[in-house]
């Protein structure tokens, strides 16, 4: 959505919190200054997220690839399906191959640990950006302690005024976009199919990828998956 320039795009449109969804590590290295926190995802949660987005619930404004790939999960079954959504994948897979995870300027992120432990996540997230200040939000003295834990250095001077949020800001709003509110009040592990909201947990891939979805997977991705932690080799 900005033109394959996003150093032009936030000067132009003097953006000062920005978020990139499937980050390239290429786009933004082209940044002279920032400072962020990047998330990663099993890539195999992603293929199953995927599958079920791409077939009942992702919009498809503004991504005409999308049109054609639906069309053809439509014309297969599950088991076929699920290569497609693979390969589909590939450019995703890239991006978190060629990432920097040594970048000091950003802090690395789990999925699965912002699901599991959100407000504790999420609060070193911001405090990594500047935006809280963990000495002064009046948490519970064992949350603050667990958010004080993360080693991250102070931000740089950003080029405009920045207000710290109390605490209770981000609490709220992780209330109000937790996974049962925006899944109409089904809890994690519930599934509806249809929503984009579907189920709200990690570790889904288990109960969808066959014997030969891991066999494919394993020989494009293996080595992806040892590189980002989830799995200590290729038998899995």
């Amino acid at each position: 959505m900005f033109g394959g320039d996003l150093r032009s795009y936030l000067a132009d449109n003097r953006v000062g919190f920005l978020a990139y969804v499937n980050a390239s590590g290429s786009v933004v290295s082209a940044l002279d200054d920032y400072r962020g926190f990047h998330v990663i995802r099993d890539p195999r949660d992603i293929v199953v997220s995927s599958y079920f987005s791409h077939l009942y619930s992702h919009p498809t404004t503004d991504w005409p690839e999308l049109v054609d790939h639906r069309r053809q999960l439509i014309a297969v079954d599950k088991e076929r399906a699920m290569y497609l959504v693979i390969d589909f994948l590939e450019g995703v897979f890239e991006d978190l191959a060629g990432w920097e995870y040594s970048n000091p300027r950003v802090l690395e992120l789990k999925m699965e640990d912002v699901v599991r432990a959100p407000e504790v996540t999420l609060l070193s997230a911001f405090e990594f950006l500047g935006l809280v200040d963990v000495d002064r939000t009046g948490l519970p003295v064992q949350l603050a302690a667990a958010v004080s834990s993360v080693k991250v250095r102070r931000p740089w001077l950003m080029p405009f005024r920045v207000v710290p949020l109390p605490a209770s800001v981000v609490t709220r709003t992780l209330k109000r976009n937790a996974f049962a509110v925006k899944a109409d009040g089904r809890t994690p592990g519930v599934e509806n199919v249809s929503s984009h909201y579907r189920k709200g947990i990690s570790g889904d891939w288990a109960n969808h990828f066959s014997a030969g979805h891991k066999d494919y997977f394993k020989a494009r991705y293996g080595d992806l998956l040892v590189m980002l932690g989830y799995e200590s080799d290729r038998d899995w």
